[in-house]
This record gives structure tokens, C-alpha cells and sequence, in this order.
């Protein structure tokens, strides 16, 4: 009886390890195959594909118009961005305006008192012509009307021309583009102090006649492309590059070449 159990015990160990056997070659049968169908054979085949090659530039044109301020302030408002397109009589820069409308609302105050002051004065006058004619008061009551009335009509014109000035000044609050172009330059912005005085430009506007983009180029990126388009000269490489995309909104100047 104990040589039976023995017997099938061993043949339930041998059981065990012929199925343990056949999984691990069944394994290794199914990751051969699996790691042959994952490398497959490509076709390499010529095409032409658009290299891309980015330089920082400087923006310069023959005629830069330097953007200033008529009066003094702190920029409240910037309407545009360096390398921006601009048209005449575009608005570029806004001026703090709170003190200049408080200036314009004490002109405009300023002239309804001289015209009150004109007016009180056009009625004394008027009373002492008809008094003098009366013979009431004498000559040097009449002159002193006359020149009452003078200076309040010269404080009334001045009062205007305050007026004028102010609302001038309001107007000189918002800044605009003098010419069609693009800004070069920015060297202020929002909350700066700026000053009429100031040697110092608000911004540079390049006109749009002739604008040209200057590049700067390492010596050993020069070779290579002496190299690559077989040239000797600077003239000839110039005129073997391919045509170039300028970016102006804070981008870099993109060379495009197609081979």
C-alpha cells in the first residue's frame, strides 16, 4: 500500500513538470513570434522636406520717425507692441488725462466768470452814459466805466485762450502714429512718467518705404553655408538663399529652405 502511494505521488510530480515544461517553450514560441511581427520593413524613399532656420533681427528703415510726448504724464494706456504695423493717425500712446480734463473743467469755469464780469461791466457802462448825458456825473466816471469794461473783455479773452490751451493739452493726452509704419523701438511703457523735455523718445517708427532687417551671423555658420551652396562670394551666396519670412511680433527672422 505505501509503494502505491509513492507511485502516484510520483507520477503526479512528473505530471507536473512535463505541463510546466511545455508553458515555458509555449511562452518562448509566442514572444519570438510577437517580437518578429513588431519589426517590419520600411521603404526609405527621396523627398523634399523645409528646413527651418531662425536669426534675431534688427528692424532699421531709411527714415525713422522718433514718437514724443507735447506734454508731461504717466502713460495710462499702450495701444500697440514693438513690431507692430501702425497707419497714420493711429492712436499709439494715452496720457494719464484726469489733471488735464480737471484743467479744461477750470478754463471753462474761468470764462463764465469773465463773461459775468464782462457783462456787470457792459451795464455799469451803459448806466454811466446815461447819466453822463444827464449831466449827473462827470467825464472821469464815464472814461472809468469804459476802461472797466475793457479790461473785463481782455480777462474774458484770456480766459478763452486757457480754454484753448487746456482742451489743447487734453487733446495732446492721446499720442498718434505720424506716418504709415511699423514700431521699431518702445522705450517706454505703461506707468512711465514721460516728459516733453525728455531726450529720450517714447518709441521709433520705421516707415514702410524701405525697411530693411539686419542679421547677425557666426563665422562658423558662414563657412557652412559657403559650403553648402558653393559659393565664394557674399554677393553670390545672397543670391543663391532662399527667400526669407520676417516675423514682427516678438518672433525671430525665419529662413526657409527647401532640398
Amino acid at each position: 500500500m505505501l509503494m502505491l502511494i509513492e507511485t502516484y505521488r510520483s507520477y503526479i510530480l512528473g505530471s507536473v513538470a512535463l505541463c510546466a515544461l511545455l508553458a515555458i517553450v509555449s511562452c518562448r514560441e509566442g514572444t519570438v513570434s510577437t517580437a518578429s511581427d513588431a519589426y517590419k520593413t520600411l521603404c526609405v524613399k527621396r523627398q523634399d522636406f523645409t528646413q527651418m532656420r531662425q536669426f534675431m533681427s534688427n528692424i532699421e528703415s531709411k527714415e525713422n520717425i522718433n514718437v514724443n510726448a507735447l506734454i508731461g504724464g504717466t502713460l495710462k494706456t499702450v495701444c500697440v507692441k514693438e513690431g507692430a504695423r501702425v497707419k497714420k493717425g493711429q492712436p499709439l500712446f494715452i496720457i494719464d488725462q484726469a489733471p488735464y480734463i480737471a484743467a479744461v473743467n477750470a478754463a471753462k469755469a474761468q470764462v463764465g466768470t469773465a463773461r459775468a464780469a464782462l457783462s456787470t461791466a457792459q451795464l455799469n457802462l451803459d448806466g454811466k452814459e446815461k447819466l453822463y448825458e444827464q449831466q449827473m456825473v462827470g467825464e472821469f466816471d464815464l472814461r472809468r466805466a469804459r476802461h472797466a469794461k475793457e479790461e473785463a473783455a481782455a480777462q474774458l479773452e484770456a480766459a478763452l485762450a486757457e480754454l484753448a490751451a487746456a482742451r489743447s493739452n487734453l487733446d495732446y493726452t492721446t499720442i498718434y502714429s505720424p506716418v504709415d509704419g511699423t514700431i521699431s523701438i518702445m522705450n517706454f511703457t505703461e506707468g512711465d512718467v514721460v516728459f516733453p523735455t525728455s531726450t529720450l523718445s517714447i518709441a521709433t517708427i520705421a516707415a514702410n518705404k524701405q525697411i530693411y532687417a539686419y542679421i547677425t551671423l557666426s563665422e562658423k555658420l558662414l563657412v557652412n553655408l559657403f559650403e553648402e551652396y558653393d559659393c565664394s562670394t557674399s554677393d553670390e551666396l545672397l543670391k543663391k538663399l532662399p527667400p526669407v519670412s520676417l516675423y514682427t511680433t516678438s518672433m525671430p527672422l525665419a529662413v526657409k529652405q527647401t532640398s
